[in-house]
């Protein structure tokens, strides 16, 4: 698990980074638009990181198999994708349609790109 949650806690640290750039090059005012303050959105992302992580961490066996690989990315992809949106948009009482188109195409992108690195990592473990 501890894997994972490293993992997951890199991808937030790179998601608090460029929170960090749009606070310091644009103040509070990008946050503040948002709804959510600076603070927040960089706890969310390592919350949601960590908890991410921990998904993939626990689910590790199963991404020796393809369905596997496809269940657990999908489900941490909607964990992105709605964490982000919770940050951009805010609490979901003030979410549309657009934000539920957001976080489907989110979560199908990033679900794309982690099963594409977990059949790596398989083949490479199988491999040595």
């Amino acid at each position: 698990m501890r894997w994972g949650v490293r993992g997951g806690l890199g991808v937030a640290g790179t998601y608090a980074l460029v929170a960090t750039v749009m606070r310091v090059a644009g103040g509070t005012r990008a946050f503040e638009r948002q709804g959510v303050s600076y603070p927040a959105a960089v706890i969310s992302y390592v919350v949601l990181g960590a908890v991410a992580g921990a998904a993939i961490g626990l689910c590790r066996p199963a991404l020796r198999h393809g369905l596997g690989r496809a269940v657990v990315s999908l489900g941490v992809g909607l964990m992105v994708a709605t964490g982000i949106t919770l940050v951009a948009s805010g609490h979901p009482s003030r979410w549309d349609v657009d934000e539920y188109g957001a976080i489907i195409l989110v979560a199908l992108g990033v679900s794309v790109v982690l099963a594409r690195e977990f059949r790596q990592a398989a083949t490479a473990s199988r491999a040595s």
